[in-house]
């Protein structure tokens, strides 16, 4: 894995989701956030396509509730979605000393994407 390639890590909520990317290396390469609506996910697609790096898989935390319409968004554009638990980035949190924000969470979200291929598909808990 190098630079050209990269996962994103989703924090959903009821009203919008916070997205973060980070490289093959782990570097963060981006963060935004998006209203959970169907222009929201397109502003998400767009957005991705201006990264000009190749996302590799996407991590989502809750993708049986919350994360649920947009996982299917993401799987119809031909993307790997896979489920990460909060207890995982709860644990990477708390190693690192880190507050809870939206940021933060997507980006350990990303983190746990990135450090295990064998995460579960999305909605698949």
């Amino acid at each position: 894995m190098d630079e050209t390639w990269a996962v994103a890590g989703i924090d959903p909520h009821k009203h919008n989701f916070t997205v973060a990317v980070v490289d093959g290396r782990g570097s963060r390469r981006d963060m935004a956030a998006f209203e959970m609506t169907e222009a929201g996910f397109a502003e998400l697609s767009c957005w991705l396509d201006r990264l000009e790096i190749e996302i590799g898989r996407i991590g989502v935390e809750g993708s049986n509730g919350l994360g649920r319409q947009l996982c299917g968004f993401l799987a119809g554009a031909g993307f790997d979605v896979r489920e990460v638990q909060p207890n995982r980035t709860a644990e990477r949190r708390r190693r690192r000393r880190r507050q809870k924000t939206d940021r933060e969470d997507a980006e350990a979200i990303a983190r746990e994407t990135l450090a295990d291929d064998d995460l579960p598909p999305a909605g698949k808990q």
